[in-house]
C-alpha cells in the first residue's frame, strides 16, 4: 500500500466518521437557510437523503481501497462474525418474508432499508474500525464532539430562541437526542485526556472542557444520558491508576468526599435519586413527570403493535404513516417503543427480539473483557458502552443509515470486537503501535 491510498483512507474514514454529526446540524441561526429545499435542505439543515448519498460516495471507494489492502486489515473476533452474519441474514429474510406475505410498506422501500441497514453495519460496524486506529477514532468523536458542544452554548448565549426546544436545550443541533448524543460523547470520549502526563495547563484545559460539556448534558434534562455519564467519569477514574500525583490525590478526596456526603445525607440523597430516575424531580430546565408512567405507556403501544404480527413484524420502515415512506414528515414518534425487544419485535418479530438479546450478551461480555485490558482507550470504550447498555434497552433498535446514534454504536461495537489487548497489533492500515498507557502509566 502507497502514502497516497493511505492518505485517502484515513481522510475517507475520517469523513464517515465525522458526517453523523454534520448532517445533524441545524442553521436556522443563519437566519437565511430555509427549512426545506429539494432534497438538499431539511428542518435547517442537511437532508437525510444528502445524507445517505454522501455516506454512499464517501463508503463505496473507501470499501475498493480496503478491498486491495485486506491482509492488512485487523482481525474481527470470531463470534462478531457469527453475530454479524446472522444480523445480515435476519434483516433480508425477514424484509423478504414481508415481502412475500404483505406488509404496509412497499416491496420496493423494503428492499432499500434492508440495503442500508446492511449497509450501515458492514461500514460502520465491520469495515471503519478495521481502517483506524482506537485512539484516532477517540481523538476525532472527542474532538469533533466538543467543537459542537462550543458551538452550541456560544449560540445559547448569542441566539437563545433557537437552541433550545420548550425547555430542552438543543444547541447547534436539529433535535434533542444529538445534542445527547453529542455531549454525552464529549465527556466519555475526552476523559484520556484529563489522566495524560502532560503540563498543570494541559490538564486545566481539558477539564474544563469536560465540566463544559457535562453541563451542556445537564441542559438537555436527560436522566439516563446524566447518570451514564457520570458513571463511566466515576469508574474511569477508580479503575485507571496513573502516576501523577495530582490525579491520585484527587482520587483519594473524591472517596473521602462521597464517603462524607454518604454518611450525612444518605438518605435524602437516595430519596432524591430515586424521584430523579422515576421522573418526579426536575432536572435542569425540564419539568418533573411520571417517567416510569410514560414509558409503559410507550411499551404497551409497542406491544400492542407487536402482536399485531409477532413472527414477522413490520418492517424497518414501520415508523413512518404512508405506504411509500418517501415523506419524512410522515415519521411517527408514537411508533417507537422506546424498548429495544419490543422495537426488534415489531421490526422483525420474534426473530429480531432473540437477536438484540444476543447482541447485549456479546456486548456485555465485550465491555468487560475490554475493560480488563492495559490499553487506556479500550477501557474508555469499554466504559462508555456498559454505561450505554440500560439507554440502549430503554430505546429502540439502531439500524438506520441516516441515525447519528446509530452509527456511533455501531463503530464502538466494531472496535470492541478488535481482536487488541492491550495495544492494536499493527496489522491494521495506518495502525499506531504506540501504546496509550505508555503516556499513562496504569
Amino acid at each position: 500500500m502507497n502514502l497516497t491510498q493511505d492518505i485517502r483512507i484515513q481522510f475517507l474514514a475520517k469523513f464517515l466518521v465525522i458526517l453523523p454529526f454534520l448532517a445533524k446540524i441545524s442553521f436556522e441561526f443563519l437566519k437565511i437557510i430555509p427549512s426545506e429545499w429539494g432534497f438538499i435542505v431539511y428542518q435547517h439543515g442537511m437532508h437525510p437523503y444528502l445524507n445517505i448519498l454522501l455516506c454512499l460516495l464517501a463508503g463505496l471507494p473507501l470499501a475498493f481501497l480496503a478491498l486491495l489492502n485486506a491482509n492488512k486489515l485487523e482481525t474481527i473476533s470470531v463470534f462478531y462474525k457469527v453475530f454479524f452474519g446472522v444480523s445480515v441474514f435476519a434483516i433480508w429474510s425477514q424484509s423478504l418474508m414481508q415481502i412475500f406475505f404483505g406488509s404496509d410498506i412497499s416491496n420496493f422501500m423494503t428492499v432499500v432499508a434492508a440495503l442500508m441497514a446492511t449497509y450501515l453495519i458492514f461500514m460502520y460496524g465491520w469495515l471503519i474500525p478495521r481502517l483506524m486506529t482506537l485512539e484516532d477514532f477517540l481523538d476525532v468523536i472527542g474532538r469533533c464532539a466538543q467543537v459542537l458542544v462550543l458551538g452550541s452554548l456560544f449560540l445559547w448565549v448569542v441566539t437563545p430562541e433557537v437552541t433550545f426546544k420548550g425547555s430542552r436545550f438543543i444547541g447547534i443541533f436539529k433535535h434533542i437526542p444529538y445534542m445527547v448524543t453529542c455531549s454525552t460523547l464529549a465527556c466519555s470520549f475526552s476523559l484520556p485526556n484529563l489522566v495524560k502526563r502532560q503540563n498543570s495547563l494541559y490538564r486545566l484545559f481539558h477539564i474544563s472542557l469536560w465540566l463544559v460539556s457535562f453541563w451542556s448534558l445537564l441542559l438537555t434534562g436527560t436522566r439516563s444520558a446524566t447518570f451514564a455519564v457520570l458513571f463511566s467519569a466515576l469508574a474511569f477514574f477508580l479503575l485507571v491508576r496513573p502516576k501523577i500525583a495530582t490525579i491520585q490525590f484527587l482520587k483519594l478526596a473524591l472517596v473521602v468526599f462521597a464517603s462524607a456526603v454518604f454518611l450525612l445525607f444518605g438518605n435524602r440523597l437516595f430519596d432524591y435519586g430515586y424521584q430523579l430516575v422515576r421522573g418526579e424531580q426536575a432536572l435542569a430546565g425540564r419539568h418533573a413527570q411520571d417517567g416510569v408512567k410514560s414509558r409503559m405507556e410507550e411499551i404497551e403501544r409497542g406491544y400492542a403493535t407487536f402482536l399485531e404480527s409477532p413472527w414477522l413484524g413490520k418492517g424497518l420502515l414501520s415508523k413512518f404513516n404512508t405506504r411509500d415512506a418517501g415523506d419524512l414528515a410522515q415519521y411517527d414518534a408514537l411508533k417507537d417503543p422506546h424498548n429495544i425487544f419490543i422495537s426488534a419485535g415489531v421490526l422483525g418479530g420474534w426473530g429480531f427480539i432473540i437477536l438484540a438479546f444476543l447482541g447485549l450478551i456479546l456486548l456485555s461480555i465485550g465491555g468487560i473483557k475490554a475493560l480488563r485490558s492495559k490499553d487506556i482507550g479500550r477501557r474508555t470504550l469499554a466504559l462508555y458502552i456498559l454505561s450505554q447498555i440500560p439507554i440502549l434497552i430503554i430505546y429502540h433498535v439502531h439500524l438506520s443509515l441516516g441515525g447519528l446514534a446509530d452509527r456511533i454504536y455501531w463503530l464502538v461495537f466494531g472496535f470492541l470486537a478488535l481482536h487488541c489487548q492491550s495495544q492494536l497489533t499493527g496489522k491494521g492500515i495506518n495502525s499506531n503501535p504506540e501504546q496509550l498507557d505508555e503516556k499513562v502509566p496504569l
